[in-house]
């Protein structure tokens, strides 16, 4: 699965970033399409509509799932695409090594904007076999290609 990191940085005068990690629609199979809710991120990736990892990783049941159900799975779902994130983000950006990627990062030398692609194992519906290697998830259990493994 191709997946896009972008490293940008917001307006103001300290160079304060957001890293984001997404999965352009297009790479998703047409059913799980028709579950997710696309976002457009016009000022990261201007032609490209996109899929937060949560979105990928979340199991089929979980779309179909009672409002009143869809919190308490949503706080794992969640928290098991964060660290996801983070281990994509690494791998191309070594300036963002936490476990869980800040909302904003201030980033003291100014790196400027910059977004590149990352290769791992398809992670559509994974969140089973993820949330079981919470929380010593690894680059492994994600399928990162060589290169970015090392990086992460």
């Amino acid at each position: 699965m191709e997946i896009i990191v972008t490293r940008s940085r917001i307006a103001g005068t300290l160079p304060f970033y957001e890293y984001r990690a997404l999965v352009p629609l297009g790479a998703l199979d047409p059913k799980r399409r028709r579950l997710v809710r696309p976002i457009m991120l016009r000022r990261i990736v201007p032609t490209m509509p996109c899929v937060n990892i949560a979105q990928v990783i979340a199991p089929d049941s979980w779309f179909h799932a009672e409002k009143r159900d869809l919190a308490q799975h949503s706080v794992r779902i969640v928290s098991v695409a964060r660290r996801v994130e983070a281990m994509l983000v690494a791998a191309r950006f070594p300036e963002m090594a936490d476990d869980i990627i800040p909302l904003v990062a201030r980033i003291e030398e100014d790196p400027g904007d910059a977004r590149g692609w990352v290769l791992t194992d398809d992670l559509t519906n994974a969140f089973g076999r993820l949330d079981t290697a919470m929380p010593m998830i690894g680059p492994d259990h994600i399928g990162l290609s060589e290169p970015d493994r090392i990086a992460a």
